[in-house]
């Protein structure tokens, strides 16, 4: 298992996989919010003064759909 020292690795790990949808799932408290801010930060762009923006979607609904043992 890889160890990382803070979220912007992780933010970067997961930029870095190229894929077009990353699902993180966990328990309460956990810092998954901390990170998709981290991630959002991390991706969003400025060009021709402008800020491009990505999609970052979360939301207490979709832990709705996953069942926890």
């Amino acid at each position: 298992m890889e160890e990382y020292n803070s979220l912007r690795e992780i933010a970067q790990k997961i930029e870095d996989s190229n894929k077009k949808v990353t699902l993180l799932y966990a328990f309460n408290t956990t810092g998954k919010t901390r990170l998709s801010m981290e991630f959002k930060n991390l991706v969003n762009e400025i060009r021709d003064d402008e800020v491009i923006k990505h999609v970052i979607y979360y939301n207490a609904f979709t832990e709705d759909l996953f069942s926890w043992n």
